[in-house]
């Protein structure tokens, strides 16, 4: 198969320090590996000051299932400072199959199938992710996907709000947490997707930056109650826990 341009594989000796421990030789070697990707896959490297990311474009001819479709399927690969002992993440702004998986999970295990070890390579996980696009296409016809949590959040990690606001696939409320009636209500978001409920604390008001404090699948919501004298009030029965919010409804 033709490859494509090594030149969006260029990274500095500084990025090789800095994510493969000082090993310069390593990482090469990953990057060799790497440029033998064939033409569908698409890598463009972006280097941030917490984080590095490759930005893939994977054709839809590597997907039966998706063959007649044009846009490209888009993943981004986010290696943090301890990488490779640390996994990297992998999240995608692409829909296949339903629910959605767009949402800012992280689906490095789902397309493993296994846990993260440092010897695994970048080609060995993106070259997994025709076969775990298909997978999870048919297991969606199947009706399979209501059944599990796919990927996951991390509780207690930052987050940026407007990842979410600027996703189709989900909606974001503010709203305020009532726990007791002489205490002041907590600020949070809280976050919708096809098939994850999601709640993020702010410090202080309204901010960005929030810390994740609780997610769980939509299928786990037994009911809603609107509280009729207090119309913006709102509680969330789940199987494990009874949750009560206050969003900023239209």
């Amino acid at each position: 198969m033709e490859r494509h341009d090594s030149s969006t594989l260029k990274l500095s000796e500084a990025f090789a320090q800095r994510h493969f421990k000082g090993s310069v030789f390593f990482s090469l070697i990953e990057l060799e590996l790497l440029k033998s990707l064939p033409s569908e896959y698409k890598l463009i490297f972006k280097d941030f000051d917490d984080y590095s990311l490759f930005h893939i474009m994977l054709s839809t001819s590597t997907v039966k299932a998706l063959e007649r479709t044009k846009k490209p399927l888009e993943f981004d690969i986010l290696l943090l400072e301890k990488y490779p002992l640390m996994s990297p993440r992998i999240e995608t702004s692409s829909s296949f199959g339903s629910p959605s998986l767009a949402d800012g999970r992280d689906l490095l295990e789902e397309i493993l199938g296994r846990k993260w070890t440092p010897t695994t390579t970048l080609l060995e996980v993106i070259l997994l992710l025709p076969p775990f696009i298909t997978r999870y296409i048919e297991e969606s016809r199947r009706k399979e996907t209501k059944n599990r949590i796919y990927g996951k959040f991390y509780i207690g990690e930052k987050y940026d709000i407007n990842d979410w606001m600027t996703m189709s696939t989900s909606a974001v409320y503010q709203c305020k947490e009532f726990l007791e009636e002489d205490l002041p209500p907590k600020h949070f978001y809280m976050v919708i997707s096809e098939s994850t409920f999601l709640l993020l604390e702010t410090e202080g008001k309204w901010q960005n930056m929030c810390t994740l404090v609780l997610y769980a699948t939509l299928y786990a919501l037994n009911k809603i109650e609107r509280d009729l004298d207090t119309p913006n009030k709102v509680t969330f029965h789940w199987k494990t826990q009874k949750l009560k919010v206050s969003p900023h409804l239209p």
